[in-house]
């Protein structure tokens, strides 16, 4: 019988299975049976641990200026947009966005159109157009086809249903006014969308 100090060594020091002498084959085909286990565990372990690590890496890897720009655009060209001057201010506020990791405000407005050396101002009509002309595009689907899927899905990234139903109404002759543009919220949406495909 080993001497129970020397076992306790051995366990202390890693080692995971032992053989008993006086020797059995059953024995030793066992161990060498939980061995040959560990050691392919080990093997897939390592390997999922690979795996996680190359999609942290590449999830780390900030998105390339075009991808994200083509995300947006596919998105906006759904809505019926890619026409419009402000289109390409809402794009660049998005790339702004997502380059410095914050959410839309005033100032990010102004900084952007500081890079375009243009007052926010002039940038903030041409955006509220655009997006008013999306509004508009998805309310046209939506009396044409209720179905429509850029209605049912897309829209909600962007425009509040009351907002389209106001701009329904307004196409249909029932209402004086029509839906109102929320510039934040279009923005807001239109990030995450592109984060809903990553």
């Amino acid at each position: 019988m080993a001497d129970k100090d020397m076992i306790e060594q051995a366990y202390n020091a890693g080692v995971e299975f032992f053989i008993n002498k006086p020797v059995n084959i059953i024995e030793v085909e066992k161990v060498l049976g939980n061995v040959s286990e560990k050691i392919k565990m080990n093997s897939l372990v390592a390997g999922i641990r690979g795996m996680f690590a190359e999609t942290e890496e590449l999830s780390r890897q900030p998105a390339r200026r075009e991808d994200v720009l083509r995300e947006i655009n596919v998105f906006l060209g759904l809505l019926g947009m890619l026409g419009e001057k402000g289109t390409s201010d809402i794009l660049s506020v998005c790339q702004y966005l997502i380059e410095h990791d914050e959410e839309y405000s005033k100032e990010v407005l102004t900084r952007v159109a500081a890079e375009k050396l243009e007052t926010s101002k002039n940038l903030e009509q041409r955006m509220r157009r655009a997006i008013k002309k999306g509004l508009t595009n998805v309310a046209n689907l939506g009396i044409d086809d209720y179905s429509n899927e850029v209605f049912q899905v897309y829209a909600n990234y962007v425009f509040d249903f009351k907002n389209i139903k106001d701009e329904m109404d307004f196409i249909k002759g029932s209402s004086s006014g029509g839906g109102r543009v929320n510039i934040s919220k279009f923005i807001e949406g239109l990030l995450l969308y592109r984060k809903s495909l990553l």
